[in-house]
């Protein structure tokens, strides 16, 4: 197939993907929707690039129809037909975990508490096989998660991977122990609980009015980039024990309505948690502060404890910690210790 084909080809499938999408709108009567005209035509462009062969197209093409039937069954097929191509042609892994981050980009109205209908349990097996593909593959070799069955092998793993998952529902998101390049959560909703402990977010996540239903484990995440949590809210208990922020760190308007464990977690950037709301428990046991914390108006409902928790010394801090606590006389290894008010204070 020729160049001129290829583009005409492309054409088609875009018009025809416009039609697909309009024809799951319709389904859901929902008039608006992110997977825009604009959105596909620039994956199918990645996903051709200059090497693109017709096998592909072809059967990328189809896996995308099937997505767009009224058929839970089909949906389904599209699905898996994708994770298919995915291993088949490692250099377009991208271009279809984009593809499922679009689907569960897609408005979806669930409520855990209602009574559920056929299409809408059907249609929340569809969107949770494809967030199974998603993790399956971002989970590093070697590794197991509660609820997934066996060990990740170096085959099964996809490494650089971005998500974009802005608005997302997302049902019993398991991320535990995954690798990604980065990634957006902004203004999604989880439902059930979320697990991401030991995952590693390379260059950056975006959590940005994020709301957690349920609890929210983030225990040992490596965060290699800014991490933003700005505006979240997590309705239930929260740990971010023994995490790393290696850049800054954003919790600003947050609200923590269950206990919140920060225990062991090392900032080695800026910790913001300016206009932060802590309703129950707010525990930094062991944390460490290498750049400059603001808790400038934070709100702290409940008990709130820095035991041990160290800061590093030098110029250029520009703190504000919770009411009761400060910084005691940093010793010789330029670091000191959190304390209440009352103990020994450094200037």
């Amino acid at each position: 197939m020729d160049k001129g084909s290829i583009a005409a080809f492309v054409a088609g499938l875009v018009g025809l993907l416009a039609a697909i999408v309009s024809l799951v709108l319709s389904r859901s009567a929902i008039k608006q929707a992110e997977l825009s005209r604009r959105d596909f035509a620039a994956i199918f462009r990645r996903a051709l690039g200059a090497d693109a062969h017709q096998e592909f197209v072809g059967q990328y093409a189809k896996s995308i129809e099937q997505l767009g039937s009224n058929m839970a069954a089909a949906r389904l097929g599209g699905l898996h037909a994708l994770e298919a191509l995915a291993i088949k042609y490692p250099d377009e892994r991208q271009t279809i975990v984009s593809v499922l981050c679009a689907y569960l980009r897609m408005p979806f109205d669930f409520d855990p508490s209602s009574p559920r209908g056929g299409s809408e349990t059907e249609e929340l097996a569809v969107r949770t096989s494809a967030q199974r593909i998603i993790t399956t593959h971002l989970r590093m070799p070697g590794t197991e998660s509660a609820g997934e069955v066996g060990s990740v092998t170096p085959h099964d793993f996809w490494p650089d991977i971005e998500l974009d998952l802005t608005g997302a529902v997302l049902q019993d998101w398991n991320l535990e122990f995954c690798d990604l390049r980065r990634a957006t959560f902004a203004e999604a909703t989880f439902l059930g609980p979320a697990r991401l402990s030991g995952a590693s977010f390379l260059t950056g996540v975006v959590f940005d009015g994020a709301l957690f239903v349920e609890s929210a484990d983030f225990d040992g995440v490596a965060f290699g980039g800014e991490a933003r949590f700005n505006g979240a809210t997590f309705s239930q208990e929260t740990g971010f024990r023994s995490a790393s922020f290696r850049g800054d760190a954003g919790f600003q308007g947050a609200t923590f309505n269950g206990d919140a464990d920060f225990r062991g977690a090392k900032f080695e950037g800026y910790a913001r948690f300016q206009g932060a709301a802590f309703v129950a428990n707010a525990i930094f046991d062991g944390a460490s502060f290498a750049g400059s914390a603001r808790f400038l108006e934070t709100s702290f409902s409940r008990h709130t404890s820095f035991v041990g928790a160290k800061v590093k010394t030098g110029d250029g801090r520009n703190d504000a910690w919770p009411p009761g606590w400060g910084i005691s006389s940093g010793d010789q290894s330029g670091t000191a210790k959190l304390v209440q008010r009352g103990q020994a204070l450094g200037p």
